[in-house]
């Protein structure tokens, strides 16, 4: 650290230093008005700087006069070895003070010391001078002796504060603490503060220390509105110095209340600046007769008050490293965190449309055999792993947001309680549910089968974590406010993107799992979400990336608390429902069965997979349906065009080449306002029918569907009255 610029620095190198420069040239300023000689002495013992008063001393106006000259040019020959070899000493860290005298027509008498300056790594840098005329005093010789002790116990002061550097062993509270337990001894004074200036109208005490006690005191505030003429002074001014503070205008307004009381009579408040900006106020308070404060007193108050703010400033570029480190690292997880969904969305979707033909074909043969055939086990096997498979691919799509949902309107308390049967038998008996849940829930609007699938494997996973031990898991629920802040700290944050939708400041309705189980350590803490990631033998590493999936969809968050063998936490976070608390909920089951459908009629088929159309078409034209095809949109328009008057329904896929399910839809609309059309997709329902409500789509089919499932649903879209 160095008091003034350093003139052989490149100002390149010291890009990350602005705001410490500019404390610096604050301080400067102040050392330029002080009445007495402050200069700078490199290594080498040649001057690098000196102010207006110095270089009055030695006959000159320009600092560069004496730049880079011999500092024992200045000294008169018989003071030269005493000099040299105090100058010596400071070289190698030691101050000193000495005197001499200007012969003249009556002498002239001087005080100077010597401080070795160190840098923040702890290295000497250069050698700070004080000069003063003691003349006057010179027959004081017990003012002298007073003053030759200040200085020397400021001296000592300097070099322990020049020491002092900014670490995460030792924060800036801590250092600020010590720079006012030894300003205060230096001073002399009985009280010291350091205030932190709040939205330019009021002060609040980072730390005040009782010198007599040894105690600090904090959380103290004064407001600019109280002391007007205060805060005044400390805007147009860098020291206040009040030798009666009673009568002081810039002090006055604190006598009745707070000098009185406290028997102070005099103070010094020096500011603390960062770059241009005042920051704070470094007050000393004296308690006793009023006392004159002196110069070297007031430049080592404003000197302290530098230290100050170097340290914070120190403090505050490494938060700021900090903070941008964590940033990037946040952003980093983000972007894999959206490419894994992308291609677990991708991969499921494929997926089905493989899944697809093998359903659709296992539906056809076991329709073309014959009854009591021993091959119908073996196509219902591969009609149940297929079921299987597909739930495979759900999970996948529910961690890319991209599951088919339905939400409806429930109660979450009677829900889990239907489930506690299910729940029990899915545990290890050395397990026990408990539950708490709250009264007077508002609604909440879910898929239900998803909701299902989140509490069943958190309650799993914490049967698992509880293993062979006997434990309690707690199923709760409640409601609380999610703010911003309380979402930013949950595992959601990470998927922020312009597309995300955030929840809103808000009442929640949370379900809290928790466990008195093994608990999670921090390495797997940060990795529980990640699809294919799992601590279990036989886990696939899809559940919990499922969970976040599902939430996200949902417009949810989830928290997660753990520590190890204590247990873990983790409480899931949904919007209340848009729709009136007393809704009459209802169940909505899939209704498979084929009652009451009319086959008849021509139903234009769109897939560009070849395989997908060939067995669809077997599927309508087996219960009498007609069926025409198109390989793309482009192909289906002209298709449609000359079958138009026949075709009584559009079974078209989303995701085509040439032109897709969307482009192909718009155009037959333009053919045909009326034209009924089921779009037919491996990605989720939900998404679709969003994307295309209110656009008079007759029905959407998920990938991979049964034969009974589309049958039923191309029948129900023939009878519609399509609007427009």
């Amino acid at each position: 650290m160095l008091i003034f610029k350093d003139r052989r620095m490149n100002p390149s190198t010291n890009a990350n230093n602005v705001e410490v420069q500019k404390t610096h040239g604050q301080f400067r300023s102040l050392v330029a008005s002080l009445p007495f000689c402050v200069h700078e002495i490199d290594l080498d013992g040649n001057l690098i700087s000196m102010n207006p008063t110095g270089l009055r001393m030695v006959n000159e106006t320009e600092e560069s006069a004496v730049y880079l000259k011999p500092y024992l040019d200045f000294v008169a020959e018989r003071d030269k070895p005493r000099i040299s070899a105090l100058l010596d000493k400071a070289f190698n860290g030691e101050g000193s003070t000495f005197e001499f005298e200007v012969m003249s027509e009556l002498p002239i008498f001087y005080s100077s010391c010597f401080i070795p300056l160190y840098d923040a790594a702890g290295s000497q840098q250069s050698v700070l001078g004080y000069t003063q005329e003691i003349t006057k005093n010179k027959s004081k010789e017990k003012e002298l002796k007073q003053e030759k002790k200040r200085l020397a116990k400021q001296r000592d002061a300097q070099v322990t504060f020049s020491k002092l550097s900014y670490s995460k062993k030792n924060p800036a509270f801590d250092i600020i603490k010590n720079i006012l337990q030894i300003s205060a001894s230096t001073l002399d004074v009985a009280r010291i503060s350091l205030w932190e200036v709040v939205d330019n109208t009021s002060l609040s005490c980072v730390a005040l220390y009782h010198r007599t006690s040894g105690e600090f005191e904090y959380d103290i505030n004064l407001s600019a509105d109280n002391y007007p003429k205060y805060f005044n002074a400390l805007s147009i001014s860098q020291v206040i110095d009040a030798s009666d503070a009673h009568s002081d205008p810039r002090t006055s307004e604190f006598s009745e209340n707070y000098l009185l009381p406290l028997g102070i009579t005099s103070m010094l408040d020096t500011i603390v600046t960062s770059g241009e900006h005042f920051t704070g106020v470094l007050c000393s308070e004296h308690i006793g007769k009023k006392r004159e404060w002196q110069v070297d007193e007031i430049s080592f108050s404003s000197s302290a008050s530098y230290h100050i703010a170097r340290c914070l400033t120190e403090e505050r570029k490494e938060q700021l490293a900090f903070e941008n480190q964590e940033q990037a690292q946040k952003m980093h997880h983000t972007q894999k965190l959206e490419s894994l969904g992308l291609l677990a969305g991708g991969i499921a979707h494929d997926f089905n449309n493989i899944l697809t033909t093998i359903m659709g074909n296992a539906d056809l043969a076991l329709r073309t055999l014959p009854e009591h055939s021993n091959a119908t086990a073996l196509i219902e096997s591969v009609k149940k792993s297929t079921v299987l498979a597909a739930e495979l691919a759900q999970q996948m799509l529910a961690y890319s947001g991209k599951s088919p949902f339905t939400k409806t309107p429930i109660h979450i308390n009677p829900f889990i309680e239907d489930m506690i049967h299910l729940l029990r038998i899915s545990i290890s008996k050395n397990a026990v549910i408990k539950l708490n849940l709250a009264e007077s829930l508002p609604v909440i609007d879910v898929d239900k089968t998803q909701l299902r699938q989140i509490i069943m494997n958190l309650v799993i996973n914490a049967s698992d974590a509880i293993s062979k031990k006997s434990g309690v898991i707690a199923i709760s629920t409640g409601l609380m406010y999610c703010d911003k802040e309380y979402f930013d700290s949950t595992e959601l944050s990470s998927w922020k993107s312009p597309t995300t939708n955030q929840p809103n400041s808000d009442a929640y309705l949370f379900i809290e799992v928790s466990d008195s189980g093994c608990g999670i350590n921090k390495n797997s803490l940060n990795q529980i979400f990640d699809p294919f990631f799992t601590t279990k033998f036989t886990g696939r590493g899809l559940g919990l990336a499922a969970v976040l999936g599902i939430i996200r969809a949902h417009k949810g968050t989830i928290k997660v608390y753990s520590e190890e063998n204590i247990g873990t936490t983790f409480k899931i976070l949904l919007p209340q429902s848009e729709t009136s608390a007393n809704v009459k909920l209802h169940r909505i089951t899939d209704e498979d069965v084929l009652t009451e459908c009319q086959f008849s009629g021509t139903v234009l088929i769109v897939d560009d997979e070849e395989i997908i159309r060939s067995m669809t078409r077997a599927m309508l034209e087996t219960v009498g349906y007609q069926v025409l095809e198109a390989a793309d949109g482009l192909e289906s328009l002209s298709v449609y065009k000359e079958h138009q008057q026949s075709i009584d329904a559009v079974l078209m896929d989303l995701t085509m080449p040439h032109m897709d399910g969307e482009e192909a839809f718009r155009e037959l609309r333009r053919i045909n306002k009326n034209v009924k059309l089921i779009l037919c997709s491996g990605f989720s329902k939900h998404d679709i029918q969003e994307k295309f409500y209110g656009k008079g789509v007759a029905g959407y089919l998920q990938k991979p569907f049964q034969m009974n499932k589309m049958l039923k649903l191309v029948s129900e879209t023939i009878k519609l009255n399509v609007l427009e």
